[in-house]
């Protein structure tokens, strides 16, 4: 059996395995935290272990909810940005609404900067207007979009990062992309990492 998602292809690819008599399952993308459970869920049935998926779904979201109880209501909530790199493409984006991103921000206790100035696509050109503006408190980037740029020193040469509170205090937090963008049993681990990172003192390295 191959489970793949509705944004896997090429459909070409899908379809020859399909052809070969090999069974594809294709899920719905998941881009919130929201989402985990049903996700787990309809992941066991396909495969026929139902029970054991509502086990899993079920303590992931009890996981996820105790990452968030445990959040200080008291502390102010950081304005994050997510930045999407990879400066060997000239790839240069701004995570906003449905980026997915926007959702473990929100999960770990953060304000998304990219929707919170008014960006209506998932992923948006960067631009340094469009850094300053959002003036992220924190900057948000997977392990390889960073050192994909050359680190913290590399980052900050990008037009526009300097100009923000992020980037003249040097705080920028880091994920492994498959943890990132798990959307399962790993997310709680995603955000409590995410938390922590957070809601640390500034010390000027990456996370």
């Amino acid at each position: 059996v191959v489970l793949a998602d509705t944004d896997s292809g090429p459909p070409e690819a899908l379809d020859h395995i399909r052809n070969v008599g090999v069974p594809v399952v294709v899920f719905d993308v998941a881009d919130r935290v929201e989402e985990v459970g049903a996700r787990i869920r309809a992941v066991a049935g396909a495969l026929g272990v139902g029970d054991a998926g509502d086990a899993l779904a079920d303590e992931t979201d009890a996981e996820i909810a105790a990452v968030r109880d445990d959040l200080d209501p008291d502390e102010e909530p950081p304005t994050v940005a997510f930045l999407y790199m990879r400066g060997q493409a000239g790839v240069y984006l701004m995570g906003g609404p449905g980026s997915g991103a926007d959702s473990m921000i929100e999960a770990a206790g953060g304000v998304d900067a990219g929707t919170s100035i008014g960006l209506d696509q998932p992923f948006t050109p960067i631009t340094s207007e469009a850094l300053v503006r959002a003036a992220p408190d924190a900057i948000l980037m997977t392990t390889t979009g960073l050192d994909s740029v050359g680190g913290v020193g590399g980052l900050a040469e990008i037009p526009g990062i300097a100009q923000t509170p992020a980037g003249r205090h040097g705080r920028v937090v880091t994920l492994e992309d498959g943890l990132l963008y798990s959307f399962g049993g790993r997310t709680p681990d995603a955000l409590r990492l995410l938390a922590a990172q957070l809601f640390a003192e500034a010390d000027g390295t990456a996370g």
